[in-house]
């Protein structure tokens, strides 16, 4: 190896391509010997891989970025290995097959391995892959191959593997059938597979000549840009005099400054304008085709005409489609051919699959998101078991069958249809006013009113705890009957300092892990909104740069959820764990707290709340962004915007997300441990400065387990001049609001 080549793998870690290849076939002479394969009937891909490479995607930038986009988001979704048992799939991480993708060879990683075998699908249709063995015959590195290089040696009886050879300088050099082919289906060749650049190569050389014509005007045109008139012959000293002075007064940086004309002189401006040079018909045809080809929305790779017609708020819904419509029929593919023929390779391969895991990809996250609040919301409205939604989650069913029920909402009860009401009015048509679907159940402790406004729901009967579990909508640990606490030992009004002073204990570790977050997102923006823009401050933030942030703050939002939910998870816990023991000490019962059922409790918690958080600090960002482009800031301004935002989520937000979440763990953790007490109904105490929505909450009640409101719900007391809307989850307790210091007392008989 060259010395600049070995300078580039140490501070790149990475080879030119025809330096690896030239080890790969390298290798193969030594093992052959240096002997040429006997003469033999060879077959030869179409010529065009080379000359693709080199006029489409070295010169056509859109081809580039299209096949660009492509190679790097294959590598995004691992390949990992899975095995098929009673419980379902489960991953085998340590498998020999996954950890030879994670180091293929002492060259390549495992995103440049995928990268660069996509490059070679799309230019070629064919992607190879050497598969050097080790002495026991497992598979021990993985060697990609230029494929116009590449040559197929059918075998007459179509049974076996066809045998492959690599030509150097007009010799062949045997691989065998160790070789691993990837290819797009060519109708036409039963050995090659075709590329989509074939279809585009037409709208490709367009763009290419329309580009090249413009270039050649800009370059060639010898036209003068602007000539001026004279009623009076000048001699040449005098024109070259005043030619002089043009260029000194308006040349350069003097650019547009307004020039006077002595009388007698005129001013006229030839040649064509750039916007006389833009084609955008011929572009807007031959983008639109391009991209078609390679199965890329336009607005991803920046392409003019998918700038016109779409815009940031739909970015997210097209690198979707992008996803769900080309690069997971690739990923099928690609891990296809791995199970059929690489995988067998190796010892105790039966029941064994690859697959790629797209559960971490940015643009898929949205759907796995709409995947969980859908079976959510499935189970809180009765129509799936718990164990059913573990299975659709990909969790396991409880081992004891406890998931085996249906949470079904208290505030609805079931009506016989067409068997005859006790009240003689049923048995009515659907739509019938006379046969109602659904009818409300009596407020808990005789509250006449409910919240006394239409299509109230948050009132309801309390559930009577059975030998199954907590009441209907609860999660408390099942397998005990419970008779209930039979008086409470302390005041409402002692309760409510217990709980707030518990809250106000939690409060400074709430604030400075608030903090800490806050700065830490605010330092991986500013860190991608820098790379974004390349250093720049003084210009205005180009599409693209905007583009290129967006996405990446779509991934940063991931990473944030994750390092919420991974530094919250704790502190939630044991706050949740004190707030229930005291709970417990409020109540004539000997209690014990579930850690199990804790735990569960914590992971749903702090998923709600790192997603709620998360999103927030996202949209906030987005929306600084956009407007500072729509106001036409530069770059500098906009960061300047961030910065005095930043300053405010370390400062204000950091302390309302202290006082409300302490508030709110405290009053989740009672409710824990009422449910698993057997406690029915909980009553709302206002705090001493309450605000009139939560002073006018007190005294409700309603069943443990469920909900008082439900997000989308709009709670407009009396005298109140604007409703406030239920926005972050239902309120199953306080706080209502952000700095809400309101508690819950319970109801006992």
């Amino acid at each position: 190896m060259k010395l600049r080549d070995r300078l580039r793998v140490l501070f790149t870690g990475r080879l030119p391509i025809d330096v690896f290849v030239d080890q790969a076939y390298e290798r193969v002479k030594q093992v052959a010997g240096g002997t040429v394969v006997s003469p033999g009937v060879a077959r030869w891909p179409e010529d065009g891989y080379a000359n693709w490479a080199r006029e489409a995607y070295g010169k056509n930038e859109l081809v580039y970025a299209c096949i660009t986009e492509i190679a790097t988001s294959v590598p995004e979704a691992p390949l990992r290995i899975y095995r098929d048992t009673a419980a379902g799939w489960e991953e085998v991480p340590d498998h020999p097959l996954r950890q030879l993708i994670r180091r293929p060879n002492p060259v390549l990683s495992e995103y440049e391995l995928w990268e660069l075998t996509v490059v070679h699908l799309y230019l070629a249709g064919n992607a190879y892959w050497e598969i050097v063995r080790s002495r026991d015959g497992r598979p021990k590195e993985l060697w990609p191959l230029r494929p116009d290089r590449v040559r197929i040696i059918p075998d007459p009886d179509p049974r076996i593997h066809h045998t492959y050879a690599y030509a150097v300088d007009g010799q062949l050099y045997p691989l065998g059938t160790d070789v691993l082919h990837f290819k797009f289906p060519n109708p036409l060749d039963e050995y090659f597979g075709q590329p989509p650049l074939r279809a585009a190569v037409r709208a490709v050389a367009v763009d290419n000549e329309a580009t090249a014509y413009v270039q050649s005007l800009l370059q060639n045109d010898a036209m003068p840009r602007v000539i001026v008139t004279t009623q009076q012959k000048l001699d040449e000293d005098t024109v070259e005099r005043l030619r002089s002075r043009w260029r000194e007064r308006y040349g350069r940086e003097n650019r547009g400054m307004p020039a006077f004309l002595q009388a007698g002189m005129d001013v006229k401006v030839l040649g064509l304008n750039l916007k006389d040079l833009e084609f955008p018909d011929l572009r807007a045809t031959s983008e639109s085709r391009i991209c078609a080809a390679f199965g890329v929305p336009p607005v991803l790779v920046g392409a003019k005409v998918g700038l016109d017609r779409s815009t940031f708020a739909n970015y997210s819904e097209a690198r979707r489609s992008f996803w769900e419509e080309t690069i997971s029929p690739l990923l099928r593919r690609l891990a296809d051919r791995i199970n059929h023929k690489l995988l067998p390779m190796f010892r105790d391969s039966e029941g064994l699959e690859a697959r790629f895991d797209t559960s971490e990809v940015s643009a898929l996250q949205e759907s796995v998101n709409e995947k969980w609040r859908r079976i959510t919301e499935a189970v809180e409205a009765g129509w799936l078991m718990v164990d059913e939604a573990r299975a659709e989650a990909g969790y396991d069913p409880f081992p004891d069958g406890r998931g085996r029920v249906l949470l079904r909402p208290t505030s609805v009860a079931e009506v016989p249809v067409g068997g005859g009401g006790e009240d003689g009015g049923g048995g009515g048509e659907p739509g019938d006013d006379e046969a109602p679907a659904r009818r409300p159940r009596p407020t808990p402790g005789g509250d006449e009113g409910g919240l006394g406004e239409p299509g109230d729901t948050p009132g309801a009967e309390p559930s009577t705890p059975t030998e199954d579990g907590p009441p209907p909508g609860g999660d408390g640990e099942p397998g005990k009957q419970r008779s209930g606490p039979r008086r409470i030992l302390k005041s409402r009004e002692a309760i409510a300092e217990s709980r707030n002073r518990l809250a106000d204990r939690y409060e400074r570790r709430w604030r400075e892990w608030a903090r800490e977050e806050f700065q830490a997102e605010a330092r991986d923006t500013l860190r991608a909104f820098w790379l974004a823009t390349t250093g720049r401050r003084f210009k205005a933030l180009a599409d693209d740069e905007l583009m290129e942030f967006l996405t990446t703050l779509e991934q940063m939002g991931i990473s944030w959820r994750q390092r919420i939910q991974d530094g919250s998870a704790e502190l939630i816990y044991e706050q949740l764990v004190d707030a229930a023991g005291e709970a417990g000490s409020e109540l004539d019962v000997a209690f014990q707290l579930n850690n199990d059922f804790a735990k569960r409790f914590v992971e749903r918690y702090v998923f709600i709340f790192a997603q709620a958080l998360s999103r927030a600090s996202q949209d906030r960002i987005r929306e600084i962004i956009l407007a500072g482009q729509r106001d036409g800031l530069t770059i500098n301004e906009m960061k300047r915007r961030l910065l005095e935002e930043f300053d405010d989520w370390t400062a204000a937000r950091a302390e309302r997300v202290a006082r409300t979440e302490t508030l709110r763990a405290s009053n989740a953790g009672a409710m824990m441990a009422y449910q698993q007490a057997g406690v029915q109904v909980v009553e709302w105490l206002p705090a001493g400065d309450a605000c009139p929505y939560c002073k006018a909450l007190k005294g409700r009640r309603w069943a443990v387990g469920s909900a008082l409101f439900q997000v989308g719900d709009e709670w407009h007391p009396e005298g109140v001049e604007r409703p406030y809307r239920i926005t972050y989850e239902p309120v199953q307790h306080p706080p209502l609001h952000p700095h809400c210091r309101c508690t819950i007392v319970p109801v006992v008989d």
